[in-house]
């Protein structure tokens, strides 16, 4: 009974740590209306907290039963906690660095390490998951290069962009927590009814975004590329767009792939020099060696438990 008692301690505060990890690593959600100077650092962070914490509890439930189920069947307390350490490493890591890592990449990469350990992994699951990240972000690309390219030619009359700007950002804020929360809480499905362990992820996402102060924010809204309105406003709307549809399917997806490649195809179509070749390949390395770190780490541990 003690053993039982301390891993599911450990479950608990692992889950609560990874989620405050995760909801600092998020804040890029309103990078655009920061970037564009359509808000202050401040009021951008307190916005993002309210709609990351209501996209949490509102919109997160598909996609936290997805893990917990769909790559190595049911995932059980003690399995759940090697998951979350090795994610806990690996989002810390991209904090520290100011990278706006794939908490969802993360998530998969540690449940299929144990599978991989156990022999369970579900690799149909796995493909499916891999293939709707390549196609999400490869979309993103061509609809915000296409898009900057015809405002390139005329750039259209948008109303209040400002407030759209902001409300998009919200949006977006809205669309992570509905995706990310998932990452944090699937091994307490089970253990705490749905509604509470929802409301228990938002609040630790929430915690964590004021405790990193938005840091990604401030990575992604002032040093990959230049963001003005109309180019932060079609960025944003197309990663959240894309990351809303992906949580309605239960599908855990990369948001900042789809950011990311957002920004990339606004500072392709707008000539070479808009985008910073540095901050891109510091973030593909990362994309690249995060997946397989998270593998390694939760198969390094169970072969030590084991």
């Amino acid at each position: 009974m003690g053993v039982i008692m301390d891993v599911m301690i450990a479950l608990f505060a692992l889950a609560f740590i990874s989620g405050m990890m995760i909801g600092g690593n998020c804040s890029y959600a309103m990078a655009a209306p920061f970037g564009a100077g359509a808000l202050s650092k401040r009021r951008a962070l307190i916005l993002y907290l309210i709609f990351i914490f209501l996209g949490a509890v509102f919109g997160g439930r598909d996609v936290a039963q997805n893990l917990g189920r769909n790559i190595i069947g049911a995932v059980n307390p003690a399995l759940g906690a090697v998951a979350l350490l090795s994610l806990l490493l690996c989002v810390l890591m991209a904090n520290i660095l100011k990278v706006p890592l794939s908490t969802s990449e993360m998530t998969t990469g540690a449940i299929a390490g144990i599978g991989i350990f156990f022999g369970s992994l579900l690799s149909g699951s796995l493909l499916e998951f891999y293939a709707s990240w390549i196609l999400g972000a490869i979309l993103c690309f061509l609809v915000t290069y296409l898009a900057a390219r015809a405002f390139k030619r005329r750039e259209p009359r948008i109303p209040f962009r400002k407030i759209l700007l902001i409300g998009v950002g919200c949006f977006f804020a809205f669309s992570m927590g509905a995706n990310n929360v998932g990452n944090a809480i699937f091994p307490l499905i089970g253990t705490l009814s749905m509604p509470f362990a929802l409301l228990f992820g938002g609040l630790a996402l929430v915690i964590g975004g004021a405790a990193f102060s938005g840091r990604t924010m401030e990575k992604m809204g002032k040093g990959v590329t230049e963001i003005d309105e109309a180019s932060g406003l079609v960025s944003s709307l197309v990663a959240a767009m894309t990351l809303l549809i992906m949580s309605l399917m239960g599908l855990p997806a990369p948001a900042a792939h789809f950011y990311t490649l957002s920004t990339f195809g606004i500072g392709a179509a707008n000539g070479r020099d808009n985008v910073s070749l540095r901050a891109v390949l510091e973030i593909l390395v990362i994309w690249i060696v995060s997946p397989l770190l998270s593998i390694g780490i939760s198969y390094g541990i169970l072969a030590l438990l084991y």
